[in-house]
């Protein structure tokens, strides 16, 4: 399996990690993933209009699946209707916060549970602090310790939405498409905030820099890129070194 379909079944399976569902609702995943996957062998077979419909399909049937406006907005841009495809993506990342938001309700819940249980547990930390002597009553506070600290754990501190970088290029790469570099350069930093060794999203900021005649950045973002594995097309560099009057 190539690089770009591992993240394609990555990116539309992320969605289920972290959150208990009802009988009912794993049934609509099941179904919508299935439909995803043959929206994605269709598409791979260039066969868009298919795809199109079987990962609409897939919507319908489970809404919160991101992959499939990832891949929707995918087929826009082999039709190069880019707007559309900043439409697709910018629903895929609305997605990805409301499954983190369906996440937190789900993970605020446990921890409701956990108060409740800690509450009625109080009587038998009492007894074992007031009832006995030294061990007894440092076991006693030890015990209620943990259990506070558990209480902690149960919604991680910055909890954050499990939003692939590879998104954030994708939308990217849909704004550099209209010229629209501000929007286009945002997204970048997202994605690099996600994830720093995504090579690509190094690249593209080198090249709203160059666009933009900066020429001192868009030198120092190509050799991040480098540095990270990325190729950088020889015309980039003779532009840059040209224009920018530097050595790359």
């Amino acid at each position: 399996m190539t690089g770009r379909r591992m993240a394609i079944v990555w990116i539309g399976f992320v969605f289920v990690a972290g959150c208990s569902v009802w009988a009912d609702e794993k049934a609509d995943i099941r179904q919508a993933e299935s439909l995803f996957e043959k929206g994605v062998k269709e598409e791979r077979q260039q066969k868009f209009d298919e795809a199109e419909r079987l990962f609409r399909e897939a919507l319908e049937t489970y809404p919160l699946l991101p992959g499939a406006w990832v891949e929707l907005g995918q087929v826009a841009m082999t039709r190069r209707d880019y707007e559309t495809a900043v439409e697709c993506y910018q629903r895929a990342e609305a997605t990805y916060l409301a499954l983190h938001d369906k996440k937190r309700m789900e993970l605020q819940q446990i921890q409701n549970k956990t108060l409740d249980y800690l509450q009625r547990a109080d009587d038998y930390y009492g007894i074992g602090v007031r009832g006995g002597g030294g061990f007894a009553r440092s076991e006693g506070l030890a015990a209620k310790d943990n259990h506070v600290l558990d209480k902690r754990r149960v919604i991680p501190e910055n909890l954050e939405a499990e939003i692939p970088a590879l998104l954030y290029l994708y939308l990217a790469g849909a704004y550099l498409r209209l010229g629209e570099l501000e929007p286009a350069e945002q997204e970048l930093l997202k994605g690099i905030r996600r994830d720093p060794e995504l090579a690509p999203l190094h690249f593209n900021l080198a090249v709203i820099h160059l666009a933009r005649g900066e020429y001192p950045q868009a030198a120092e973002a190509a050799r991040t890129a480098r540095d990270k594995g990325f190729q950088v097309p020889a015309p980039f560099i003779q532009d840059l070194e040209t224009r920018g009057k530097l050595k790359f």
